[in-house]
């Protein structure tokens, strides 16, 4: 993530590291805003809000490992910390992402559970319990907390926010959404692992703060197949209309690769339009597999979603990987360019573009 002229490398777990964007040398492997962050986990997936410019983000298990404490902060366009406040959750759990309107942000809470006794045996920090219900949360931004409201709803598994908006006192939050686990290395506590189950929806989650309502609302707006959600960054926090998300099309000869990315081979990728409702996929081929994609936009006043869509895919004749370029109004037509690397990369995910104009000035 760049932000306020400085790049930072996130993991959940821990506060940033800042990078130098030119070399990509470490400047400091434990960020702290100057010392005005007192959380000790920092979130992988800050947001930034193009109206303020302001970066919002958070960090669970904020107190240390399997504390409900979730810390929120907002960093000022010049990168000091302009607001935090603390709230508790319902149970300690990952909260891999979150959602941010102009007026307030959410959390779901899903059964990706802390497991102490797993832990303290070796395991690792999360199961998957599918006798917890999964909550969403709303709070004003800019408050005490102090009016965070959780809605209940039934087990769900949704760990990646395409976007979110406000719509008066109405919050919508646009995710990727299973039934089910979608992590197999994850272990389940209750029942086996079941692909069908994993398998995620782009879906809205719902809620009108103007009403008592106890539970949130459902609707899937896509029915394809898919993780890893993204849209034009210009318009996060706001209404929009396109993003953009991997997914496994069915109908398309697959590689074959080895199991356990994420229990899905994606082979394309696609743009979604939700009003009126449209999709069109790239398909790379059978040879190949997707990794995430980010969309660029073609110029800064470009209208939503004119730009291009950049994303690795690795070739499994080949065992190289390449970088695939397309216009991102017409995925269909394939790729504008594909730069092939002289190596294999492992299956990674989460980048933003950074154009040379926001970089500072390159050192002489």
């Amino acid at each position: 993530m760049f932000h306020a002229g400085r790049l930072f490398a996130l993991k959940e777990d821990s506060p940033p590291v800042q990078l130098d964007p030119h070399s990509l040398e470490t400047l400091d492997n434990y960020y702290t805003f100057n010392g005005a962050m007192t959380s000790r986990t920092f979130s992988a997936h800050p947001k930034l809000d193009p109206v303020s410019g302001e970066m919002v983000s958070f960090g669970y298990e904020a107190r240390g490992e399997a504390s409900r404490d979730v810390a929120i902060y907002a960093i000022d366009a010049q990168g000091q910390i302009s607001w935090e406040t603390w709230i508790e959750v319902p149970y300690a759990g990952m909260i891999h992402d979150f959602a941010l309107t102009q007026t307030h942000i959410a959390f779901l809470i899903v059964p990706m559970a802390v497991n102490v006794p797993q832990m303290e045996q070796g395991g690792v920090h999360f199961a998957w319990d599918s006798s917890l219900p999964s909550w969403f949360g709303v709070l004003k931004r800019g408050g005490d907390g102090s009016d965070l409201r959780w809605f209940k709803g039934p087990e769900k598994c949704s760990t990646h926010v395409m976007n979110s908006f406000s719509e008066g006192n109405k919050i919508f939050v646009d995710c990727d959404m299973a039934t089910g686990n979608q992590f197999p290395f994850f272990p389940s506590l209750h029942e086996a692992f079941d692909i069908e189950r994993a398998s995620g929806r782009l879906t809205r989650i719902s809620v009108d703060l103007d009403r008592d309502q106890d539970g949130y609302d459902l609707e899937v707006l896509h029915q394809p197949v898919g993780v890893l959600p993204r849209t034009d960054e210009r318009y996060w926090s706001l209404p929009y209309n396109i993003g953009f998300m991997p997914i496994m099309d069915p109908t398309r000869p697959r590689a074959e690769v080895m199991a356990g990315n994420v229990g899905l081979t994606l082979n394309c990728w696609s743009r979604f339009e939700h009003a009126p409702a449209r999709v069109q996929s790239y398909f790379a081929g059978p040879e190949y597999t997707l990794q995430e994609c980010q969309f660029v936009p073609r110029s800064a006043d470009a209208p939503e979603g004119s730009g291009y869509l950049i994303g690795i895919a690795n070739n499994f004749e080949t065992m190289l990987s390449e970088l695939h370029v397309l216009d991102a109004e017409r995925l269909e037509d394939g790729t504008l360019a594909k730069l092939k690397l002289p190596l294999r990369l492992r299956n990674g995910v989460h980048g933003h573009w950074v154009s040379a104009e926001q970089l500072p000035s390159s050192p002489a």
